[in-house]
Order: C-alpha cells, then sequence, then structure tokens
C-alpha cells in the first residue's frame, strides 16, 4: 500500500485536497486527517519509522499521530466513519 492511495482516500473521505494532508499545514482537521493517514499506513503494516520519510515527520510526531487517531476514532463517530471509509476502500483491516 502507498502512501499517495492512502492520502488519496483520506482525502476523498475528509473531504481535504492531498497536496494540503501531505503539506505542513498544522490546522486541526488538516493535522486530524493527516493522522488517519499516519494510522493507516501503521495498520496495513508500516512502522513508525517507515512512514517518517513519507512526509518529512520524526518518528515522534507519526507515533503522536496514530495515537491521537486512535482516540479520535473513540471519542468521535464522525472522525471513526471518515477513517472507516477510507479503510474500506482500501480494504485495510482496522
Amino acid at each position: 500500500m502507498t502512501a499517495e492511495k492512502i492520502i488519496a482516500a483520506v482525502s476523498k473521505s475528509f473531504g481535504i485536497p492531498t497536496d494540503v494532508i501531505a503539506g505542513k499545514h498544522r490546522t486541526m482537521p488538516v493535522s486530524e486527517a493527516r493522522f488517519a493517514v499516519y494510522y493507516l499506513l501503521y495498520r496495513s503494516g508500516l512502522t513508525h519509522t517507515e512512514i517518517c520519510p513519507a512526509f518529512g515527520r520524526t518518528y515522534k510526531a507519526v507515533r503522536h499521530g496514530v495515537k491521537r487517531c486512535q482516540e479520535l476514532m473513540e471519542s468521535c463517530p464522525v472522525y471513526s466513519k471518515c477513517v472507516t471509509t477510507a479503510a474500506e476502500k482500501l480494504g485495510v483491516k482496522l
């Protein structure tokens, strides 16, 4: 599974352009969509260390994003639905 495919699926699910998700924007909706990308990459079998270069982020930032995505999925049904929709399109098991 490539980062580009996951970014595209998350982009469609969250309604945020792919270039914005892949960029350096730090607004909450963009960051949360990016966290979903990290999470889906992680669930597809990549390690935190393998995800870092695709976004120019540190290990700590990616680990935080994966954890934050899990927290948001538990607390926010709308966020969970967006992540689940993207995962289903990609065939990633959650």
